[in-house]
């Protein structure tokens, strides 16, 4: 069963990221495990990785104090989980802001763990990795298409990411998109089939922006922007376009988690 986050107007996130995650962390895990976060290398955060449900994530661009930040539901034996981090080197107990957690300098890693919540933040510093309240408010409309995915995400600022990308395979278009969400779904071993929405302010800017998309294929061959806006016919939904992705491998999601996250 997946996780409806939709019961929280607010994720347990900061603002300022570039692309916001929600997961089912077992349907998920084969996606997960590709994610740009080096810290999946650690012994404990992996075992953390192990013992957690469903998970909201922010992946912050290079130039901010932070890399990444994670708000994950599960179950954390505080007593286990004390002990190994008290008898690992790597680990030393910090406080903030009245919450005491653990911090990692050789990773960056700040963590806070309770009995069934854990929260992480990376950093040059150690940091409270718990989220200012309220916390990130989601785009309107992303619960609704990202319910049933076992991983989904959104991305700040889409227009600006995708012009910048186009502009880059030597075309210097505007891509007036509001909103753009984007779910995964494991199909066989760690490939997966991703479902595209593009959003715009109404259904006159989504024609236009339907027929630029299938007028830039003709110069987007061979890359993994192919992969993801021509595999197949993009579909006209109101002020949306829907856009199912080809099958992508363990490459093509590295590449499109490295292009949203310059």
């Amino acid at each position: 069963m997946v996780f409806d986050y939709s019961e929280l107007k607010f994720l347990p996130l900061d603002n300022g990221a570039l692309v916001y995650i929600t997961a089912d962390a077992k349907q998920a895990r084969s996606i997960i495990d590709l994610l740009p976060l080096d810290i999946l290398d650690n012994k404990q955060v992996r075992q953390m990785v192990n013992r957690t449900d469903f998970f909201s994530a922010a992946l912050f661009p290079s130039e901010n104090e932070r890399g990444f930040q994670v708000a994950a539901y599960g179950n954390y034996p505080n007593s286990r989980a004390s002990m190994a981090f008290t008898f690992s080197r790597q680990w030393k107990k910090q406080k903030a802001a009245g919450d005491k957690f653990w911090y990692s300098s050789s990773t960056g890693v700040s963590l806070l763990l309770k009995s069934n919540q854990a929260f992480a933040v990376t950093g040059f510093f150690p940091a409270n990795p718990v989220a200012t309240l309220p916390g990130k408010e989601p785009p309107a409309g992303f619960f609704d298409f990202s319910r049933q995915a076992p991983l989904s995400l959104w991305v700040e600022n889409a227009s600006v990411l995708i012009s910048g990308i186009l502009r880059e395979t030597g075309l210097p278009l505007q891509f007036p998109v509001r909103q753009m969400f984007l779910n995964f779904y494991p199909v066989s071993g760690n490939n997966c089939q991703g479902l595209i929405r593009l959003q715009f302010d109404n259904a006159t800017y989504a024609r236009g922006m339907l027929a630029l998309i299938n007028l830039t294929g003709n110069f987007m061959n061979d890359s993994i922007l192919a992969s993801l806006f021509l595999s197949n016919p993009p579909v006209l939904n109101g002020s949306n376009i829907d856009i199912r992705t080809s099958i992508l491998n363990e490459d093509d999601i590295i590449q499109l988690f490295n292009l949203l996250t310059p």
